[in-house]
């Protein structure tokens, strides 16, 4: 790669918008040659360092393309780093003419670096962007709706997925090939699922909803995602391998049966019992009198209608008798405090599922555990919308990061966290292996990320939180510091995605 020497030219803007008239833009982060090929900027002997007191002879400038906005060309925006190199250019500048100590050159090396760093691995950076983020090839999007199946055609219905035709024809994908299905957040295992696919003629996926739980989705407007691979490379016995494993029939199809449990030997019979119209209803009177229909209405109340806990007589009664406005406006208070708590600590949440997963796939002996974990915590969150008055009045989300990064001191053990987070999400014993993982390093989960997987730390949003950026010294620690590392790491692989149309 062509690289120029970037010279501050004192007519340039210091910050990132422009006015391009009357400028000179020769050998500066505005020419024609640093935005095609890049540049660098040399030291001339001075004693400088990077962000691990290596001593630097210069730093080197990726190829960073222009903006121009507003008034056609006559205002340019630069790219951040490109901002920050040119304050080193100008640092370096003005200390040899006087006017700024050599501190300051120092200062905008750091800047620099902490720039660098977050265009590489922050949350919008070329890690995420071109590496992570990039929309697959024979990839696909819908809404899902309640699949319509014809056993005699497509045999166990649940192991079908219908998939609009003009996807199919655009992938070339046929009747009975095999696609994988999923849904965000991927939050654990659950989160995919193989599928025979089927054409239909509508723009939606056609989903059973015995499927859907897993997800953790259901049929008011939420997308699925598919890919379809190549049908040598996938597995057998992989279709449904989860479903059966985990799946229980959803509430709304317990109305008649005393168990969610599905008879996967006579799925069939067991599915044309649980799909049919009753007719059955229920209204305020009915609850207030206790008539014979009120066992069953509370009974189907009970079934998975919390994320904790059970709905009770009293509390149908209090609503089918009325509330005053005083009960009103208590109840929506503190309604509107969980909807806020979990818009809130979504994103925390989310992270620290994130990090349990991780953790997980690193551990092969905690690893269907800690998905499990990651899970519930998500999951939980989710579901606090469903949670009664007085659930919500004690739902303390904050809770789960005080438990997983071992802030609190009363914890003496990993039943102790197990218990402790059963109060905020429903856990079974099945988490306690990765609780004990967690336990027994001493560290906490947050910790044990930041030390651990520092490449994966770099690409959330923990890489804008840190005020002096976060640079995984894991990759800057295995090149040489004048090296332009922007270019080594990533630069060529994101050039990559874009020529193989994989965006």
């Amino acid at each position: 790669m062509i690289i120029q020497h970037i010279v501050y030219n004192e007519t340039v803007s210091v910050g990132s918008i422009v006015k391009l008239e009357g400028i000179k833009t020769v050998n500066t982060v505005l020419s024609e040659e640093f935005q095609n090929d890049g540049g660098e900027i040399h030291f001339h002997g001075y004693k400088l360092y990077d962000p691990w007191k290596r001593i630097i002879t210069g730093i080197k400038v990726p190829p960073l393309k222009v903006t121009y906005e507003m008034d056609g060309d006559s205002i340019a925006v630069l790219h951040p780093l490109a901002v920050r190199a040119n304050t080193v250019a100008r640092m370096l500048y003005e200390y040899r003419n006087g006017t700024k100590e050599f501190k300051n050159i120092q200062n905008a090396i750091n800047s620099y670096y902490v720039e660098l760093s977050n265009t590489i691995f922050g949350k919008s950076g070329v890690f995420n962007r071109y590496i992570m983020g990039p929309r697959l090839k024979k990839s696909f999007r819908a809404v899902a709706i309640p699949g319509c199946y014809k056993l005699d055609i497509y045999g166990e219905s649940y192991e079908h997925v219908g998939i609009p035709r003009k996807i199919c024809k655009h992938l070339k994908i046929n009747d009975g090939d095999i696609v994988l299905i999923g849904r965000d957040p991927t939050i654990w295992m659950g989160s995919v699922e193989f599928l025979y696919a089927y054409p239909v003629d509508h723009e939606a996926l056609e989903i059973h909803p015995l499927i859907l739980p897993q997800f953790g989705g259901d049929h008011d407007g939420d997308q699925f995602w598919g890919y379809y691979p190549k049908q040598e490379l996938i597995p057998e016995n992989i279709i449904c391998s989860f479903t059966r494993r985990y799946s229980k029939w959803n509430k709304n199809f317990n109305l008649d049966k005393e168990t969610n449990i599905v008879d996967w030997k006579n799925y069939s019979t067991d599915e044309s019992s649980r799909i049919k119209t009753t007719g059955f209803s229920i209204s305020p009177l009915d609850i207030v009198e206790k008539n014979k229909d009120l066992e069953r209405i509370t009974n189907y109340c009970n079934i998975g209608s919390r994320a904790r806990g059970l709905a009770d007589y009293e509390e149908l009664l209090k609503y089918a008798k009325g509330l005053d406005i005083k009960e009103w406006q208590s109840i929506t208070e503190a309604i509107n405090r969980a909807q806020l708590s979990m818009k809130i600590f979504m994103g925390p949440v989310g992270l620290l599922a994130l990090r349990l997963i991780v953790l997980g796939n690193l551990f092969e002996s905690i690893k269907h555990s800690a998905h499990i974990l990651a899970e519930r915590c998500a999951q939980g969150l989710l579901d606090a919308k469903h949670l009664s008055f007085e659930q919500i009045k004690n739902f303390k989300p904050a809770r789960i990061f005080e438990i997983l990064n071992l802030r609190d001191k009363n914890i003496k053990s990993s039943q102790d966290m197990l218990k402790a987070l059963r109060e905020i999400v429903p856990c079974s014993e099945e988490v306690l292996p990765a609780l004990d993982f967690i336990f027994v390093d001493g560290r906490g989960i947050a910790k044990m990320s930041k030390e651990d997987c520092e490449l994966f730390e770099g690409t959330t949003s923990t890489a804008n939180m840190n005020p002096s950026g976060y640079m995984p010294q894991i990759v800057f620690d295995t090149i040489d510091p004048n090296q332009d590392i922007f270019n080594f790491a990533f630069y060529e692989g994101a050039k990559e995605c874009y020529s193989n149309d994989s965006k």
